[in-house]
């Protein structure tokens, strides 16, 4: 866990998983005129950027692994996804290992989170987790962040809206200033 490292940080995060949580799940994309934003997204992380939120993006592409596509292409499906937010995003980190590869940047596992943390000075005990599948929620409860699952395997074709998730994390934001 990062328990310590957490208690010297002073930002705010909000860690994003990125297929089905911020574009519409492919399986290993692999064309950038596949990446589509889900809908409410842009508008929604817009809203948390200025809530004071750093949005780092934590993602696992085996497909590295696998050979589908290379890490150039990650490179540049990541730009694409932030010049569609209007650079929303404040970083993105990829493990590019297969799960057979037990490495220690795979989600749940905290390799990317803690690269991510450190480089960002962030609290983690003031920041959230959202992502659409459990490895996504471990990751936050396992270090003692708030997570939110979000439209499992979200398709551009699901009913899913970032709109409560956005709304979950302000109503909490607004809890906190009223105590201090």
């Amino acid at each position: 866990m990062l328990r310590n490292l957490s208690t010297k940080m002073k930002n705010k995060a909000i860690f994003l998983d990125r297929d089905g949580t911020i574009i519409c799940e492919r399986h290993y994309l692999s064309n950038l005129s596949d990446i589509e934003l889900l809908p409410g997204a842009k508008k929604a992380l817009r809203l948390l950027k200025s809530a004071g939120f750093l949005l780092i993006v934590i993602t696992n592409q085996s497909g590295i692994a696998r050979g589908f596509f290379d890490r150039r292409f990650v490179q540049s499906a990541h730009r694409l996804i932030n010049r569609k937010l209007e650079g929303a995003i404040d970083d993105f980190y990829v493990c590019p290992h297969s799960p057979e590869a037990h490495c220690s940047c795979r989600k749940p596992k905290t390799g990317m989170l803690r690269a991510a943390a450190g480089k960002w000075k962030i609290d983690l005990s003031a920041s959230w987790v959202i992502g659409d599948k459990k490895s996504d929620t471990m990751l936050g409860r396992d270090n003692l962040m708030r997570a939110i699952l979000i439209g499992k395997g979200s398709s551009c074709r699901s009913l899913f809206n970032w709109k409560p998730a956005a709304e979950i994390i302000l109503k909490n934001e607004r809890n906190i200033m009223r105590r201090m």
